[in-house]
């Protein structure tokens, strides 16, 4: 935790939502009490690591906060899909999934490009939440909205396996870190998921070995991991992948000059 005037970085543990954060450090320091909290950038509730929190009077400035770019470190589990391009989703698993045992660079994927929202995320549109709208099967029904983004840098940094005993003791651990219900009156499917990926273990072979990717990136605002996660897996793990862990790095403003770049400002 590091506090700065008016602002503060907070650091989101797996499991909590971005309102859980806020909440839990009003309760540990009363004197704001009273105070107004906002958050610039918000986190998905498997994923983890640094949250931009603004105090009081700086929330009216929020919008100069919501384009800084971030540094994740994120891994994505070859041979499973989900429809929330995470472990908080309804999978689905390919018993055929080839991985490229020569992981070559990710150069592709870098530069300005357009990012499909994934159909679980708060956009709304028509005034409605993306995913009201796949809860309700009707995504087919609606256009889902791009947005421009730039990915700065990015890298495998590592690559390690699993088997299926492993892997499903890291997936039922964090899954069960995610809360439902409560003031927040979250309806993450939780039972609904559990069930399914204790399905998909049943029919897993003993003696399947799974791979993971570690995957290290600077971007804008707006990027979700989890969608990029799934384009890289399109070429790495066969079209079959999904984002196993994220962990936001770093918030700031990032220059690119060519093919060389720096943090201008951090906030961390």
């Amino acid at each position: 935790m590091k506090l700065m005037k008016n602002k503060i970085i907070l650091n989101k543990k797996i499991g909590e939502t971005p309102l859980n954060v806020l909440n839990n450090f009003k309760e540990e320091n009363i004197f704001l009490k009273n105070e107004k909290l906002t958050y610039a950038g918000r986190l998905d509730p498997l994923a983890e690591g640094k949250m931009l929190v603004l105090i009081g009077d700086e929330c009216k400035r929020k919008d100069k906060y919501l384009n800084l770019d971030k540094e994740y470190e994120f891994e994505i589990l070859c041979g499973f899909k989900s429809d929330t391009g995470d472990l908080l989703g309804i999978s689905s698993f390919n018993k055929n999934t080839k991985n490229k045992n020569d992981l070559e660079n990710l150069n592709s994927f870098l530069g300005n490009q357009k990012m499909f929202y994934p159909v679980y995320s708060s956009k709304t549109v028509k005034g409605k939440p993306l995913f009201q709208y796949a809860k309700e099967n009707k995504i087919s029904k609606i256009e889902i909205p791009e947005k421009d983004i730039e990915i700065y840098k990015i890298e495998i940094i590592e690559k390690y396996d699993l088997n299926k005993k492993e892997l499903e003791k890291i997936i039922y651990k964090k899954l069960s870190l995610v809360k439902e219900g409560g003031e927040n009156k979250n309806d993450f499917r939780k039972e609904k998921i559990l069930k399914n990926w204790k399905k998909a273990f049943n029919e897993i072979d003993d003696n399947r070995i799974f791979s993971v990717l570690k995957i290290k990136t600077i971007v804008s605002s707006g990027t979700y991991i989890r969608v990029l996660s799934e384009k890289i897996a399109k070429d790495l793990c066969d079209d079959y992948g999904l984002a196993f862990s994220i962990k936001r790095t770093r918030i700031g403003w990032y220059k690119k000059i060519f093919k060389f770049g720096f943090w201008i400002k951090l906030f961390n």
